[in-house]
């Protein structure tokens, strides 16, 4: 069986966001949800942790996000992987078949090509995160501390 490439970089992005929030000493709690999104922001992840993404470089003198269409002011990184990403095969689909996505040419993978969702505008602004977060709390929490 081929190694999931998308997959494992999921699974890697919520470690990551579990370990930054414990490093800031944030748990992750129905209360602190407005804490969470404020430490997962773009603007937030851009200043403490500028390598973790090549958008939180600065770009013609200002930072851009990832999905250009959401202003930085309130755009969430918390998931960065899309609840609606299928990514169980190595080129990746919508489950709802946005409109918005397309497939991007790559060299990585056997299909030469992977589903692009940087038009799409779907679970990036903060209230859209926060009724997420509110609805899957218990799997979110889940897979934070993995």
């Amino acid at each position: 069986m081929t190694e999931n490439l998308l997959r494992n970089w999921e699974i890697e992005h919520f470690r990551t966001i579990g370990r930054e929030l414990r490093e800031a000493g944030i748990e992750f709690t129905r209360k602190n949800i407005e804490r969470v999104l404020n430490e997962t922001s773009f603007t937030t992840r851009s200043k403490k942790h500028p390598k973790e993404c090549p958008y939180y470089q600065m770009q013609e003198g200002m930072l851009k996000s990832c999905h250009p269409k959401i202003e930085a002011d309130n755009f969430s990184c918390f998931l960065c992987s899309c609840p609606n990403y299928d990514s169980s095969s190595d080129q990746g689909k919508c489950r709802i078949n946005s409109p918005q996505g397309k497939y991007f040419p790559v060299n990585w993978n056997s299909s030469g090509k992977v589903w692009d969702c940087s038009d799409c505008t779907n679970f990036h602004s903060t209230n859209q995160v926060r009724s997420y977060i509110e609805s899957k709390f218990k799997e979110i929490k889940a897979s934070l501390q993995s």
